[in-house]
Formats: C-alpha cells, sequence, structure tokens
C-alpha cells in the first residue's frame, strides 16, 4: 500500500511530505519509523534528525495500483498507448493518448476486475477450483 508521511526536522522549522509503498505484511508507522531511525543514524555534520509527523494511505486499497510496462509509449495502428499493470492483482490494461484512465483489457472484461480488492478475491476462488481440478476433487 501507498502512505505518504509528513517529516520534520528536529528544529521544528518546517515539515514536508514523503510517499512510499509499505508491504501489505508491514505496519506503516514501524516501515518509516525504521527508515528513520537509519537516516538518523548516519546524519552527517550540519544534518538534523528527523521525525515522523503523521501518516495517511494514498488512495484505496480497493483502486488498482497501476505500474506502466513499457518503456516508451506504444504507436499501433494510428493509436497511441501504454501498457500498465496492477501490482497488486496483475490485472492489464492500456491508457490512450494524455488521458489519465486506464482502461482494463478485455481478457478482465468481467465486473470482477474492475476493483484490486474483488479482483484478487476472484484469482484466488480461480486457483482454488483449479489445484482441486487437479488433485481429481472436483
Amino acid at each position: 500500500m501507498r502512505y505518504r508521511f509528513e517529516i520534520e526536522d528536529e528544529r521544528d522549522i518546517e515539515s514536508w511530505y514523503e510517499a512510499y509503498d509499505v508491504p501489505d505484511h508491514v505496519e506503516p508507522k514501524k516501515f518509516i519509523e525504521n527508515m528513520l531511525a537509519q537516516f538518523n543514524a548516519g546524519l552527517h555534520p550540519g544534518e538534523t534528525a528527523r521525525t515522523m509527523v503523521s501518516f495517511e494511505l494514498v488512495g484505496s486499497p480497493k483502486d488498482h495500483d497501476w505500474e506502466k510496462q513499457n518503456i516508451y509509449t506504444i504507436m499501433r495502428a494510428g493509436q497511441i498507448f501504454d501498457r500498465h499493470k496492477c501490482k497488486r492483482c496483475n490485472v492489464t490494461g492500456k491508457r490512450h493518448g494524455i488521458s489519465s484512465d486506464i482502461n482494463i483489457d478485455s481478457k478482465f472484461k468481467a465486473k470482477v476486475y474492475r476493483q484490486c480488492d474483488t479482483s484478487l478475491a476472484h484469482q484466488k476462488i480461480k486457483e482454488e477450483r483449479r489445484q482441486r481440478k487437479e488433485a481429481g476433487i472436483l
């Protein structure tokens, strides 16, 4: 999950925001505390220690976390697009032109793939069925 952390230095003059992808099995507060502890342990002369002020989840866990798959924008048959893949559930899609919207590929046209949480649940059920079929349980 992506979190936005508010950080300040020990002089309390200013604070700023930094965003990080935190693994699902790690608590965000522990994640940033460990990172800041490492930073503070290696301070150079003139640098001041940093602390976390607050943090918040960026985006909903239901939303896809898209990652661009191609290095260069693809131009094919008069269309300009980028291929994207969700980091969490592996659903793929395309972003056309300068639009910020990503159109999910036809392979994932069922409604369950529109959100990451339902997509993951559906894929888990499909995998369990496949394993039972291979084991001859079905």
